[in-house]
């Protein structure tokens, strides 16, 4: 109770010099008070979607804050100033001699062109394509060429990395995002548990196992490390119980281009088509010729890929793709700097600005609420590039990164935002249209150490009261 209190103190105090265009300081108070969020730690500002914008909420809207993944929004904005919706990115296998019926002697080289989609579905492709061309033996080796980006994994990150898809290495030869799944299903009572790594894949040895016992806990441990040798081996032991249906975790690769190779070399098995040498790394030579090659999604989906599921690899690949395109040093960083350039045209206070990652995996990336809002609003405003835009951001209730977090109002007729989250931050930037049709921009931004669930139910709360109170005041039901 006196926690509560104090926090409604706060609240009063930080409240009572807000200026509020329609009163909602009764809402916010009281979400407040129920989530114990301290004012002073947020900025936010909803504001209606009208050729006169009316402000309905604002919390410190000019204050910096840390953005966390809500800047992949400003990554979505500088790749639709420089790619068109429908371009794709593409990854080729090529020969650098001749074919003498189902003999090929000499190197296969695959191609690396930077996209960020390549995957099962891509190697596949390329695999039933060089077996059309009735090739079933290759006297050489494999030799992948990811020449195109420079040789940087990861770009100005401020924290320590983990062994996860979400913080895997890129490469300009790129696959399934430079990560695999393990599942793990026990198996008879005191046997060894069953392991799948999908995608399949003999980069990856795995060594240990894994023993069945009974009840239903998990204690699985698994490490990957690199050998001397430059094997990548995953250690694996512990137990899983019986009663476990099945235990899955992701781990990210070292080298993406070799992991890629070897993609390619098992799926080329599987056709039928034997490879006797290694998989290396190197550079096609100028004259070799395409034998196969695969086009990935579009930018319109990659930018689903990249809001919807919040993927970091396609952020630093598509910023790194901005800098080739703008014939600059094929690096995240370029990118970056690209994308500043462009931020800068758009007049932002001095000083208000700070964008280092285009992931977001950067305390440093900072602006305000209404800068967000002032983004937003120019990508929407554009009728060419707001469906794009729109259609990659997580729909509240139905999928991505807000499919769990679904709104019950019949005032709200759907929520589409990115969100954030980092230690101590928690952002989400969107649209939500009311039942009525009206729709009202909104940017919340939190940097504290308050309860993440409390942070998000307040967020939600807040958006559903406005929205609410808005019907009402305009004879909505």
């Amino acid at each position: 109770m006196f926690r509560q209190s104090i926090v409604s103190f706060f609240c009063a105090l930080q409240l009572g010099s807000l200026a509020w265009a329609s009163d909602y300081s009764a809402e916010v108070a009281r979400s407040a008070q129920k989530y114990q969020i301290s004012l002073s730690d947020l900025s936010a500002l909803i504001v209606t979607a009208d050729k006169a914008p009316k402000t309905l909420v604002d919390i410190n809207s000019d204050q910096r804050m840390s953005l966390a993944s809500v800047s992949k929004l400003i990554t979505s904005v500088g790749v639709l100033g420089n790619f068109g919706a429908k371009e794709r990115f593409e990854t080729t296998v090529k020969l650098a001699g001749a074919v003498r019926g189902a003999l090929y002697k000499g190197d296969l080289y695959l191609v690396g062109g930077g996209d960020p989609s390549f995957g099962v579905a891509g190697m596949m492709d390329l695999a039933a394509k060089i077996q059309q061309k009735k090739i079933r033996k290759i006297q050489g080796d494999l030799v992948v060429d990811e020449s195109l980006f420079d040789q940087v994994r990861y770009d100005s990150r401020d924290y320590d990395r983990v062994d996860a898809l979400h913080d895997a290495r890129i490469g300009a030869m790129s696959f399934h995002w430079n990560s695999f799944k393990i599942v793990v299903r026990p198996g008879a009572l005191g046997k060894n548990a069953k392991l799948q790594m999908i995608p399949a894949n003999d980069y990856i040895k795995i060594v240990g196992h894994i023993k069945t016992v009974k009840g239903s806990a998990n204690g699985v441990i698994a490490e990957r490390r690199k050998l001397s040798s430059g094997q990548e081996v995953l250690f694996v032991k512990g137990t899983l119980g019986r009663g476990y249906t099945e235990y899955e975790f992701e781990k990210n690769v070292s080298s993406p281009a070799k992991w890629s190779g070897h993609a390619l070399k098992y799926y080329l098995k599987q056709k039928g088509i034997q490879i006797t040498g290694q998989v290396k790394l190197g550079q096609a030579p100028a004259d070799a010729v395409t034998v196969a090659s695969h086009s990935g999604r579009t930018i319109a989906e990659l930018l689903a890929d990249l809001n919807k599921e919040s993927n970091n690899v396609v952020a630093e690949m598509l910023a790194t793709q901005i800098a080739i395109k703008h014939r600059r040093r094929a690096s995240v960083s370029e990118g970056v700097e690209i994308i500043n350039q462009q931020l800068q045209a758009m007049n932002f206070p001095k000083g208000s600005f700070t964008f280092l990652n285009p992931a977001g995996l950067n305390h440093g990336n900072r602006t305000s609420s209404r800068n967000m809002l002032k983004i937003l609003s120019s990508v929407v405003s554009d009728e060419k590039l707001r469906p794009v835009f729109m259609d990659s951001l997580p729909i509240s209730g139905v999928d991505g990164t807000l499919k769990k977090r679904g709104l019950a109002s019949k005032s709200i007729e759907w929520v589409k935002a990115k969100t954030g989250y980092m230690k101590n931050v928690i952002t989400m930037v969107g649209r939500v249209k009311g039942s009525d049709g009206r729709i009202f921009n909104f940017s919340f931004m939190y940097n504290g150490c308050g309860s993440d669930r409390n942070v998000m139910r307040f967020y939600d709360e807040l958006l559903v009261n406005v929205v609410e109170k808005e019907l009402q005041a305009y004879g909505g039901s």
